[in-house]
């Protein structure tokens, strides 16, 4: 069920005057702020008598709309000097008996579809808990739960739009949370903000898929300054990561790109060779050469 997204602030000063923002992946970058389509509601097996699936989604636009300026109910409530960016928020949850019938294990998920293509990744937020049966009491503990991840929803979606309402990402990519950090790396892939490559590589070392992620983020980023410190980490006799880290360094360019390449074109196994003899030769054609 969709909810009704009701204006939860004062509204901003009018943007009638205010310039046409230009696309969002446009440089330099336009601070933007979310704008709440509508939210969509589907409870899977929970009862509507229950919970009111029209209330829950209120209550997490609600939730969202007074964290601050990163989210409002309508375009005239953004701030002139930020873009509006609408969204529709799908929350899906369902719940269900452990097998030995002492729990109740409700799963939520929260995401985000942009209403318009835009070269930004869309917030998403899963989570699953669960609770004790009392008495027999299925349904309380399933309220229970609910309200536990109505809450966590909130919080989770709010922690990911303010990052990417964010000037600076580096802060992202300190998290604690592995989940912080790959979408902070996710960010910086599509927006591509100058000064974080080392940053960046500091976090290729990590297991996937937070290294993966660090990886496609420098190849994005593509800064020919970052390629020693893809090429430092790879052996050279692991195919797996030797072959990511030749499509990378491909990618990215420049002259230690090149003189990775110049390297392998020598390398014990045929296809690195030839994949190291072809990439040098796209490289030396990009320069021109």
């Amino acid at each position: 069920m969709a909810a009704a997204v009701a204006g939860c602030k004062r509204a901003a000063p009018s943007r009638a005057d205010a310039a046409p923002a230009p696309p969002i992946d446009a440089a330099p970058w336009v601070t933007p702020s979310l704008v709440i389509d509508r939210v969509e509601v589907s409870l899977g097996t929970i009862p509507e008598t229950l919970v009111s699936s029209r209330e829950l989604g209120r209550q997490l636009a609600r939730c969202l709309i007074e964290a601050g300026d990163d989210v409002a109910a309508l375009p005239g409530q953004v701030p002139a000097w930020r873009r509006p960016l609408s969204g529709a928020i799908a929350l899906e949850l369902d719940a269900a008996t452990t097998p030995d019938g002492a729990s109740r294990v409700v799963t939520l998920t929260a995401a985000v579809t942009w209403i318009e293509p835009v070269a930004l990744p869309a917030p998403r937020f899963e989570l699953a808990a669960q609770g004790p049966i009392v008495d027999g009491r299925a349904d309380v503990a399933t309220v229970a739960v609910l309200e536990r991840l109505r809450a966590e929803a909130c919080r989770g979606l709010t922690a990911q739009i303010e990052l990417l309402t964010a000037d600076d990402l580096t802060p992202g990519l300190a998290a604690a949370d592995p989940t912080v950090a790959q979408w902070t790396l996710a960010l910086i892939a599509a927006r591509r903000p100058p000064g974080l490559g080392a940053a960046v590589a500091a976090l290729l070392d990590r297991p996937s898929p937070l290294g993966d992620a660090a990886l496609a983020a420098l190849v994005a980023l593509g800064d020919p300054a970052t390629v020693p410190a893809l090429t430092s980490r790879v052996e050279l006799g692991d195919a797996t990561r030797l072959g990511a880290t030749l499509d990378a360094v491909i990618a990215i360019g420049g002259p230690d790109a090149e003189a990775f390449l110049q390297v392998l074109t020598a390398h014990r196994s045929p296809a690195v060779a030839a994949r190291a003899t072809a990439g040098l030769a796209e490289l030396r054609a990009r320069a021109g050469r």
